[in-house]
């Protein structure tokens, strides 16, 4: 369509109008890197013109371009004509005359016209390079977009696997039917969470471009080593008094409700007498573990290198308890308590996790800021 309306000189703006006539609008940001290109091919040539004191760039076809347009124009003719010679005769004969007549009014001219266009690519991919891309999220977020949808996805299969497999199958068909039953109800709706993810990195990346001072980059804070006394303390009587609640639930609703509750309230929080003989003293060890460091941390009044290390020591053996009780049987009589205690010990487990994984990278910056020699 371009190409008949540059057989004589026009600016970039008076051939956008000539198309646009012809129901054919353009972008400028298409039509001006075309121009470019195709000036770029030989195939037009450009000038600049002053008119009423304002300076213009004026194209038109070339020689090169000119004879590239006859060719064209023979070849259209010629797949026209031989279109409807085809369609005019038997579906057989058809075929035979459309292809002797395309040979004949093209020759090898008919080759090379559909040979340049598509050296330009899918109409669609033309449009592409030269129109604004559309970006959902950032580059800079990729990576961790890539490793959040990939870790959680697995987080989430191998968790579903552990619980589906809790029981051993009593033979192979069982087995494949837990997995089926995995599949519907954990492994294909796992894959939601990517999508979520798409959503949050690109609602941040609008509201970055929307709002720019929203994304500028500010220096990390320095990590310091002293700990807010209070909190701390109140951390410590927080964890004291929860694993109290736990050494003891029958107890601590006598005490909220003053020994007002019903002997179902009680039996509902009572503990499996198989996991009174083990589990049970192996998390509370753990539980008073953490208790005695975060006491230890609030008496020096700061972190140090020995009670850091102690802290990611403590988080590894807290995940593994923590694994090894949602694994390994009942923790509560009733089985609704019990499922309950062992999704909220799965959560538990996450944000353990992740905040194991948050002391690892900053344990690993510190020991490579020490290992960077000071300017004296």
């Amino acid at each position: 369509m371009a190409l008949p309306q540059l057989r004589t000189s026009r600016y970039g703006y008076e051939l956008r109008q000539a198309l646009a006539d012809h129901g054919l609008p353009v972008e400028e940001g298409t039509l001006y890197p075309l121009l470019r290109r195709l000036e770029s091919q030989e195939v037009l040539q450009s000038e600049w013109r002053t008119g009423q004191g304002q300076p213009r760039r004026y194209y038109r076809l070339s020689p090169q371009g000119e004879q590239l347009y006859q060719r064209l124009i023979r070849s259209w003719r010629g797949l026209n004509d031989a279109k409807a010679e085809a369609a005019a005769s038997t579906k057989e004969a058809g075929a035979a005359e459309a292809g002797a007549s395309t040979a004949e009014a093209g020759g090898a001219e008919a080759g090379e016209a559909p040979a340049l266009l598509t050296a330009f690519g899918r109409p669609a991919d033309v449009a592409a390079r030269y129109q604004p891309t559309i970006t959902i999220i950032d580059p800079a977020d990729s990576r961790t977009f890539l490793k959040a949808s990939v870790i959680g996805v697995a987080l989430i299969w191998v968790i579903g696997l552990l619980n589906a497999f809790q029981h051993r199958p009593a033979s192979v068909g069982d087995g494949l039917l837990v997995l089926r039953d995995f599949y519907f109800s954990v492994g294909l709706p796992a894959l939601i969470w990517p999508g979520i993810l798409v959503v949050w990195f690109g609602a941040a990346a609008w509201a970055r471009r929307r709002w720019p001072d929203t994304g500028v980059w500010k220096p990390r804070p320095e990590e310091r080593d002293a700990v807010n006394r209070s909190g701390s303390a109140s951390a410590v009587v927080f964890f004291a008094a929860g694993t109290a609640v736990l050494a003891d639930p029958a107890g601590a609703l006598d005490l909220v409700s003053g020994g007002r509750l019903g002997a179902p309230a009680y039996a509902a929080f009572a503990y499996d007498d198989d996991f009174l003989r083990l589990r049970g003293p192996v998390v509370l060890a753990v539980m008073i573990a953490g208790i005695a460091l975060l006491t230890a941390v609030l008496i020096r009044g700061r972190w140090e290198p020995a009670t850091r290390r102690a802290q990611l020591v403590l988080n590894v053996v807290t995940c593994a308890v923590l694994l090894w009780i949602l694994f390994g049987g009942a923790v509560f009589r009733q089985a609704a308590t019990d499922q309950t205690v062992k999704g909220t010990i799965g959560l538990i487990v996450l944000i353990v996790l992740a905040d194991l994984v948050r002391r690892v990278r900053r344990q690993r910056r510190r020991v490579a800021m020490r290992a960077v020699p000071k300017i004296s």
